[in-house]
């Protein structure tokens, strides 16, 4: 049987009964269809699970007996934070849920030269939290206990200039290959944090490459071929992993 898990924003202190409130009661109740005495795992952000046991399922609320804390140990050991110029449609929901299932620990949706997505403040607030739930969601499926956040839409230029990190890598496609950052070379010593920035459908205008590395930024190609906006995330996240994170070899 499946581990069910479900993200609950409120302290779970392992002894308490606690009210989970409606949309936790409509999903467990209604969706999954469990009953008094079934057991699910909430986590909340903060690291762990714990096994909660359903008490009582109501139309607008539930009833849980949280009764073991677990500690989960699947944190990648490097901190990566992504920069993502926002795409259109699903592809910007596509990166940010695989992003979270490669162990990223912050996101940032980007604004660009070549962006094609525009909002307005409310619409960003609006995509904001929708790409939050997102990300929730990534949480329960991947059994991640430690929910990323994603910050205010910025501009590539403003982001560029506040983001710090050991190692900061823009994902630029076709380039010259003494310009390629040699991650292979020496994976011994591994950076403690990793930016890595990836470039709208239309990709980054030399001004922005530009700026980039006069922020310190390295650019990094991924092979011979052009990537879609919602691949480049999934394979540089993976190269990172491979090279530093959990994805290594014992």
């Amino acid at each position: 049987m499946r581990t069910i898990r479900v993200h609950c924003n409120q302290p779970l202190n392992v002894g308490n009964t606690i009210m989970a409130g409606p949309d936790i009661a409509n999903y467990v109740g209604r969706v999954l269809r469990l009953k008094p005495n079934d057991q699910i795992r909430l986590f909340n952000g903060e690291g762990f699970d714990v096994l909660a046991t359903i008490k009582q399922v109501e139309r607008k609320d539930i009833s849980l007996s949280l009764e073991e804390k677990i500690e989960l140990q699947n944190e990648s050991p490097i901190k990566i934070t992504l920069g993502q110029v926002v795409s259109r449609g699903d592809r910007m929901d596509y990166a940010i849920q695989k992003a979270v299932e490669l162990g990223v620990n912050a996101i940032a949706p980007l604004t660009s030269e070549r962006c094609e997505v525009r909002l307005d403040d409310n619409r960003k607030e609006k995509r904001r939290g929708h790409w939050q739930q997102v990300v929730v969601s990534a949480c329960e499926q991947s059994g991640r206990a430690v929910v990323p956040q994603v910050t205010e839409i910025a501009s590539v230029d403003d982001w560029l200039n506040s983001i710090e990190a050991e190692l900061k890598l823009i994902l630029h496609p076709h380039d010259k290959p003494e310009n390629v950052t040699p991650l292979w070379q020496d994976n011994s010593r591994s950076p403690a944090s990793i930016a890595l920035l990836i470039g709208p459908e239309g990709g980054f205008s030399e001004d922005e490459v530009s700026l980039a590395e006069s922020r310190g930024f390295k650019r990094l190609c991924l092979g011979p071929r052009v990537l879609r906006t919602e691949t480049a995330p999934v394979a540089g996240l993976t190269y990172l992993q491979c090279a530093w994170g959990d994805f290594q070899l014992p």
